[in-house]
């Protein structure tokens, strides 16, 4: 069901977007950048503890041309029991592409996401993510890829908290 809203949130989104005119409107107003630096660690096969916590810059351009750059905090942690496999301590440095419907200002992109992700690194590595947050009146959608450094391993599905912090 939450699949259906927000296809048809996207769909109604890109309809108001080619009908917006120069007036301001209440609709699928910005595309965001995320760049970000975190820190993750823990150990959980189904059972256990996985955490990450980072920060970094959330910029946002509407599609009016208005620009906003917010300094932001990420954080995920885990339950005890949780759909993961996770093992190890790495570094994250990752960058995100977001798109925000229904969403007139980009401090809406705050809040919880559901993600899911997986995330390797033996010395270097790699991962990425698809988070969604999906809320009355805004749905994000948001796709990262990341650089890793340290020893580690993961990959599941999760929560992760963003924090707008100015």
């Amino acid at each position: 069901m939450k699949h259906l809203l927000l296809i048809t949130a996207m769909l109604l989104g890109m309809t108001l977007t080619a009908s917006a005119s120069d007036e301001k409107a209440n609709g699928p107003l910005w595309t965001c950048e995320m760049h970000f630096k975190a820190k993750a660690g823990g150990f959980q096969v189904l059972v256990g503890h996985f955490s990450l916590k980072g920060k970094g810059k959330l910029s946002c351009v509407s599609i009016f041309g208005e620009t906003e750059t917010h300094n932001i905090k990420l954080k995920m942690k885990s339950k005890p029991l949780a759909l993961r496999i996770a093992l190890g301590k790495y570094k994250l440095y990752g960058t995100s592409a977001n798109i925000a419907l229904f969403t007139n200002d980009p401090r809406d992109l705050e809040g919880k996401y559901r993600l899911a992700y997986a995330q390797v690194s033996a010395g270097l590595g790699a991962g990425a993510y698809t988070a969604v947050q999906v809320g009355f009146p805004n749905n994000n959608l948001s796709i990262s890829t990341q650089l890793t450094r340290g020893l580690g391993f993961a990959a599941g599905l999760s929560t992760m908290e963003l924090e707008i912090l100015d």
